[in-house]
């Protein structure tokens, strides 16, 4: 289940945390440890940041996505900029929970639906593409 298991005889986890949280500071690259080794003052419940990293993955994934369309030309308006970039967004957010192929399935899906709707109509959607 992915858990991180604590053995408290040493006062370590056995496993490591996969995130390094202040690179500056040297206690946070000893990935056996938790909290600043002071488990019973701080708390980190999910060990990763809440909501900052869905919003830095969901801010790479829309700009990369817009800038790809744009590079293609195929940005016909600034609402339809703004769509893809939406897209992109939520791409690179489910990229963190589901994985890298379900986050790129959902924004090439939306992708080819908006790019369509914006250049045939959106009652020309060929949903097959």
């Amino acid at each position: 289940m992915n858990a991180r298991l604590y053995d408290p005889a040493v006062g370590r986890f056995l496993a490591p945390d996969p995130y390094v949280q202040l690179i500056d500071f040297s206690q946070n690259y000893n990935r056996y440890s938790y909290c600043l080794n002071n488990p019973l003052r701080y708390t980190d419940e999910t060990g990763e940041y809440l909501l900052i990293d869905d919003l830095i993955a969901g801010l790479i994934g829309g700009t990369i996505n817009l800038t790809i369309n744009i590079v293609q030309g195929n940005v016909t308006s600034f609402g339809h900029g703004a769509a893809l970039f939406e897209s992109g967004f939520a791409g690179g957010v489910l990229t963190i929970y589901v994985g890298p192929v379900g986050g790129a399935a959902v924004t090439s899906f939306a992708n080819s639906a908006l790019n369509q709707g914006f250049t045939n109509g959106w009652s020309n959607i060929d949903w097959g593409q």
